[in-house]
């Protein structure tokens, strides 16, 4: 099972550059966009990152085109209209980072 090394995933309950002070390395950012409206925002988010701590790279991935139109906002919508209608979209933690069946 392939795995990816040297990542932590944390929550960040402040600036973000706050909480990347507090390791000494160069660290890079990923972001997720959907389409040019994330990418705009991102944009934006990306100057005020780089005057607020420029030795932090951002990198942006973007999704396949049939999960564009998936929001956290659209499967809020969903779930308010049928309980549990969002859940399909919401995959479980465990078997995004490959937990599932070993342990770990």
């Amino acid at each position: 099972m392939a795995r990816l090394c040297f990542h932590e995933v944390a929550g960040v309950p402040g600036l973000l550059t706050d909480f990347v002070e507090q390791f000494p390395l160069q660290l890079s950012v990923v972001r997720g966009v959907r389409d040019g409206t994330d990418l705009e925002a991102e944009l934006r988010y990306a100057r005020f990152l780089g005057e607020l701590r420029p030795e932090t790279n951002v990198v942006w991935m973007g999704c396949e085109a049939e999960w564009q139109h998936l929001s956290s906002s659209a499967i809020r919508e969903l779930q308010a209209i049928a309980v549990g209608s969002g859940s399909r979209y919401v995959p479980e933690t465990a078997g995004i980072y490959g937990l599932v069946g070993d342990g770990h």
